[in-house]
């Protein structure tokens, strides 16, 4: 079985890489705001700014630099550059820390943060090349208020024999509480909770950090308001995720379910999460485009979020499947299933975020939201069950998937989850089912299909055909599941004709064309409270040239 999310230490720091907001500090901070290193001062074997000592001077060099004189240089023997360790950590503190750095060899070089309770987390990705060659490298370490007094070291290593060099190490120390601003042209909600109540999530909070996974048992529903439209209504609310990234910041996940049959833009129970969550922008994207082809997708956008007042910043929202959905969608009352995880979560609970031997996809049984309507209504029991006998096929990976599926459905998901690189959609607890009671096939719905750090590649090739078409079964029940998939000629056709269609260059111009103004407002929106985020026009377009490469 596949891991699919990162480990989580008991007492876990949230390291995102490319989020963030304003350059606002805290007032009460006893360290300085703002810690620069250019290289160009070493005193008692330290670089040395501002009263600050950076770590290894030894390391300077005048070979190159990105500005004044001299830079950190790095490699062979000597395998760790400039650095600063910070002591005096702050709850709900943010560090935001950047360092360019030059050479032939420089994508082998790594951004280090190290923590004194066992946090070790390296940044390879470059962010952004200047004209001269320069690359630079980021890195965001959000502190959790259970982390107090606490000690980083932030610093470069290079441990290939080819020299690289860092320079202009720039490291800020935030508080994240005055991140968060009302974003104007979003509607703002407003959910108010009960000192008892929040006191009671703070705990569990604290329990689902320190495990490194967030059970059902600190998903039970409590009571709150929700303010929407100078309108207030009674509402439901608990937390919602499965790893710590949904509450490791101040931007707590919510589900949130209207008590007295009312709805917020057309939905009686949603999800609000921080949009990193979903990959930013990736996932409205994808949502887009999910609609467009007329495949089945919840509703998706933003909102700007307030708790108890205090404002949260901008959250992505996200419909919840239910009756309202079908009937949004046009189609028969029927039922909307899924692979049952609760089995997984309390394995990996307690097995270091892993599934171990433990056969838990097989394992897993086929439920359906609102479970309770099927005991009052014999027409959604009948189509529960013959649901559930077309998706138990599906694991057991034997039926032809054409048998299974609306296969004009089936193919163009696969076909979009490729252009979009949404592969997290394919993770089977990820997985959600509409039964069609007419034409008694399933089709599926597009949903999740990034985490906090965007694209998951978890097939590492261009497309899904390529890595399942012709590989033999074997022991891991997903993957049978998939290369099944591709065993089905019916699919295979209409699957290439779909992924013909969306990777060619005129369809992605008309979308991009057609959408470009949501794109460039929403992004907009997203880089007022994180300062740095690009949305890259062009993901798309590169993602298709990857795939018609191999085509």
């Amino acid at each position: 079985m596949l891991n699919l999310q990162v480990k989580y230490s008991l007492l876990s720091i949230l390291i995102i890489v490319l989020i963030s907001g304003c350059n606002n500090s805290s007032s009460d901070k006893k360290q300085p705001a703002l810690y620069f290193c250019d290289a160009e001062k070493v005193r008692a074997g330290e670089f040395f700014t501002n009263d600050t000592y950076f770590l290894n001077g030894q390391t300077q060099s005048d070979d190159f630099s990105r500005s004044g004189n001299f830079s950190s240089k790095v490699g062979g023997e000597i395998k760790y550059g400039i650095g600063l360790k910070l002591d005096n950590l702050l709850p709900e503190e943010l560090i935001r820390a950047e360092v360019w750095c030059y050479g032939n060899d420089s994508s082998k070089a790594q951004f280090v943060v190290q923590g004194d309770w066992g946090l070790w987390f390296a940044n390879k990705e470059i962010i952004e090349t200047d004209a001269n060659g320069w690359s630079k490298y980021r890195l965001e370490i959000y502190i959790p208020d259970i982390i107090d007094k606490g000690t980083l070291k932030i610093f470069t290593i290079n441990e290939y024999k080819k020299p690289v060099y860092f320079d202009d190490l720039k490291i800020e120390r935030l508080d994240e509480a005055s991140l968060y601003m009302e974003i104007t042209g979003l509607e703002t909600l407003e959910l108010d909770i009960s000192d008892e109540i929040y006191a009671d999530f703070l705990n569990k909070r604290l329990k689902a950090i320190q495990r490194g996974i967030i059970l059902k048992e600190e998903k039970s529903f409590v009571t709150a308001t929700l303010t929407s439209r100078e309108k207030t209504n009674d509402v439901s609310i608990r937390f919602k995720g499965d790893w710590p990234d949904h509450l490791n910041t101040m931007k707590w996940s919510f589900r949130v379910k209207f008590d007295s049959g009312e709805e917020w833009n057309g939905m009686q129970e949603f999800s609000l999460q921080a949009p990193v969550t979903r990959g930013y922008l990736h996932e409205w994207v994808y949502h887009q485009l999910l609609k467009q082809e007329g495949v089945l997708a919840p509703k998706y956008g933003f909102v700007n979020l307030k708790v108890n007042g205090i404002s949260k910043g901008i959250m992505a929202y996200e419909e919840h499947f239910s009756s309202d959905f079908i009937a949004d969608n046009n189609l028969p009352a029927s039922v909307i299933l899924k692979f049952e995880e609760e089995e997984m979560w309390k394995v990996r609970s307690t097995n270091n975020g892993k599934d171990g031997d433990v056969p838990v996809f097989v394992n897993s049984k086929i439920e359906c939201y609102d479970a309770r309507k099927l005991s009052r209504n014999d027409s959604l029991n009948t189509y529960f069950n013959e649901a559930k006998k077309l998706l138990t096929e599906l694991k057991e990976a034997q039926t032809p998937v054409s048998q299974i599926f609306d296969i004009e459905q089936l193919s163009k998901f696969y076909a979009l989850i490729d252009l979009t690189n949404a592969f997290h959609s394919l993770i089977w607890h990820n997985n959600k089912f509409y039964y069609h009671p007419k034409t008694k096939k399933i089709l599926p719905i597009g949903y999740d299909g990034y985490g906090s750090n965007g694209v998951y590649n978890w097939i590492k090739k261009a497309n899904l055909m390529e890595k399942f078409n012709d590989l033999p079964k074997g022991e891991s029940a997903m993957m049978n599941m998939y290369i099944n998939v591709f065993d089905d000629s019916l699919f295979i056709d209409r699957y290439k004709f779909y992924l013909d269609k969306y990777v060619d260059e005129n369809f992605i111009d008309g979308f991009l064309k057609n959408n470009s103004h949501h794109i460039e407002e929403m992004a907009s929106y997203l880089k007022q409270e994180t300062s740095y985020y690009r949305y890259d026009k062009n993901f798309l377009k590169k993602n298709a040239e990857r795939i018609r490469q191999v085509l």
